[in-house]
């Protein structure tokens, strides 16, 4: 990653949802995109600082708000990004990609016209116990791919 992006804010700039979406597009299963084999949200940290990490996740906070027409205040994007920082930190990013167009498609509930902190941690909490599932059914060698 640092090979291709310098700065935390170059790559800031480019992975955004959209860039994300594109990118990962053929990983529509959750085994697809846990086996795809990119960087961990745990990584990126190493790679700049847990401050990127945060601000990349208040990106996909405020680009959701966008995509479902409600306001999101500065404190709920922080406060949310932190959140899911913590239930996600091993998830890569076509998982975390995948994550978010589930959400954008309403496959985690409804946020009936105003941001919700809490559907969106329980969504996280769901998706990772779906992946727990896809974890459990794969072999031992599979795993420590995954976990490298």
């Amino acid at each position: 990653m640092l090979k291709s992006f310098s700065s935390a804010q170059g790559f800031l700039s480019q992975f955004n949802y959209d860039f994300c979406r594109e990118r990962y597009m053929a990983k529509r299963s959750l085994k697809s995109a846990l086996v795809s084999n990119t960087i961990k949200v745990r990584e990126l940290a190493a790679c700049y600082d847990d401050e990127t990490v945060q601000l990349w996740m208040e990106a996909w906070l405020v680009n959701l708000s966008q995509h479902m027409d409600f306001q999101i205040s500065e404190s709920q994007s922080k406060e949310t990004a932190y959140g899911l920082v913590e239930v996600l930190y091993m998830l890569n990013l076509a998982e975390i990609t995948l994550f978010f167009r589930k959400l954008h498609n309403g496959q985690y509930g409804r946020f009936y016209g105003k941001f919700d902190m809490q559907t969106i941690l329980i969504a996280a909490r769901e998706y990772r116990e779906e992946r727990g599932k896809i974890l459990s059914r794969m072999s031992t060698k599979e795993q420590q791919l995954i976990n490298g």
